[in-house]
């Protein structure tokens, strides 16, 4: 569908390490494992593929993603998706993913993975693991380099490494162990390419579908709460159903249950099956909405009662590191850094692409010098008042250039209505009166002025045309007598 080609790859922050659950998000879009629990005998090899529109390039771009596996351990299943989505969590709470290496113990990961504390539950993770080190994802054009901002191409293990102490010799339950996240996976995390997750709810949906839809759809509902999806595009290459299902009513059937679970708590909304499922020509159509009072939307931070926590932990920092920093420094140096930061961030500086939130961080604890170009939020405002003003200065000016300019011509046409009226001897009368009531001195400069064509012009510009000025303002009629003085014009 046209909606889902214009998913962008854009999504929010993630916050405080400590608040939340998280998920990558290249992962939530393309599912990396099976549906199902068992990887069908001799499969060996999945792929999952779409069309969207890139906004980087200005056109359409086919993505692809081919998972593979060697024989002796099988291709990851829905179940090994539940194993890399807890490891997740462990690392955001264990680090903050300032490392790629996550301690912890078997039974710390059962717990959160809601799994009983049995021997199989052991044994479980175990061979999820095996799975994970060996299985080979290949990207092409859907991988979202969030440091790059562009998508890109290429191959690598999710999980690097793992080691496993013995989780049934004595004392073992509580036995470390450790895996390394694959360089390329974790660099993503470390770019904020993540998103937030109520990992309580994904743990409390029981259905595989529901789980990998719930994933998908809280990353798309960040763009709009509404969506429509060509159905086997979606059941497919996004919830990762089995292609075996050709016809549009057993897709229908292996989505419904799924579907109607996430209706029942509160995250999609619900829609009766003739308003879900629209059939549009020869394609069937899948209608999905957020919620209107979903269960799923993240609380905002504990960051106590100073707002600058808040502006450090919007841009990445971690709560613990927020709190320190604004201890120990005032708030006029961390806006100050804050400010040159959000300016580094707006030019896409390679300075803060590795870690924008260290760079942040650091800044603030060094107190570094403005970058070069940069000019803080009080000079902006300064320069831009004084443009301001003297725009203002100026425009005021021409206003009352305008203004000055309206009204000598007001005046000149008057003068002119006045002059057009009268008859001979009433301009004759008006010659003799204007220049009896002119100064002195100008007076006797026309008098004494040549030639006769400049003498005509003065006497009406500077004598006759001031004195009609002052009759039509004074309502003076033409005829009364000038004041003494002066004499006739000659």
């Amino acid at each position: 569908m046209r909606d889902e080609a214009r998913e962008k790859p854009g999504d929010p922050p993630v916050g405080d390490p400590g608040i939340g659950g998280r998920d990558e998000m290249n992962i939530a879009e393309f599912p990396i494992t099976l549906l199902a629990d068992r990887a069908p005998k001799g499969q060996r090899r999945i792929e999952y593929a779409d069309r969207i529109f890139d906004p980087g390039t200005g056109r359409e771009i086919d993505r692809r993603l081919v998972i593979s596996a060697p024989e002796e351990y099988g291709l990851p299943t829905a179940i090994d998706d539940d194993v890399i989505l807890a490891l997740i969590q462990l690392t955001r709470r264990q680090n903050g993913f300032a490392r790629p290496e996550v301690h912890f113990t078997r039974l710390q990961l059962i717990d959160l993975l809601g799994w009983p504390d049995k021997g199989r539950s052991y044994d479980r993770i175990a061979a999820s693991l095996d799975r994970w080190a060996s299985t080979y994802l290949k990207y092409e054009n859907a991988w979202w380099d969030n440091e790059g901002r562009r998508w890109t191409s290429g191959g690598f293990h999710i999980i690097d490494s793992y080691k496993l102490g013995d989780g049934r010799a004595p004392g073992g339950r509580a036995s470390r162990c450790r895996v390394v996240w694959g360089r390329e996976f974790f660099k993503s995390c470390q770019a904020g390419y993540l998103k937030g997750l109520d990992y309580d709810l994904y743990i409390r949906l029981t259905s595989h579908p529901a789980r990998r839809m719930y994933r998908f759809l809280d990353k798309r509902f960040y763009h709009k709460p509404e969506w429509e999806f060509e159905l086997r595009d979606f059941a497919f290459e996004h919830v990762g159903l089995s292609r075996t299902y050709r016809d549009a009513g057993k897709i229908k059937e292996k989505l419904r249950r799924g579907i109607e679970e996430l209706e029942q708590v509160g995250f999609l909304e619900p829609l009766p099956p003739e308003e879900r499922f629209v059939k549009q020509g020869r394609r069937w159509v899948i209608r999905m909405a957020r919620a209107r009072e979903g269960t799923t939307e993240e609380p905002p931070p504990e960051v106590g009662s100073d707002p600058m926590v808040q502006v450090l932990v919007d841009r990445g920092v971690t709560v613990s590191s927020a709190v320190e920093l604004v201890a120990r420094h005032s708030p006029e140096a961390i806006s100050r850094q804050v400010e040159a930061f959000d300016w580094l961030v707006s030019r896409e500086d390679r300075r803060i692409r590795l870690s924008p939130a260290g760079y942040l961080v650091e800044s603030i604890r060094k107190d570094f010098a403005p970058p070069r170009g940069f000019a803080s939020r009080a000079d902006r405002e300064a320069r831009r008042q004084q443009v301001e003003d003297l725009f203002s200065q100026a425009h005021q000016e021409r206003l009352r250039e305008r203004e000055r300019v309206a009204r000598e011509n007001a005046d000149r046409e008057a003068v002119a209505r006045f002059w057009d009226a009268l008859g001979p001897e009433e301009r004759s009368r008006i010659d003799e009166q204007a220049l009896a009531a002119a100064d002195t001195e100008v007076a006797a400069s026309y008098r004494t002025m040549t030639p006769a064509s400049l003498k005509a012009v003065f006497f009406r510009d500077t004598i006759r045309d001031p004195y009609i000025l002052g009759l039509i303002r004074e309502g003076r009629p033409s005829g009364e007598e000038p004041p003494s003085g002066g004499g006739p014009p000659s």
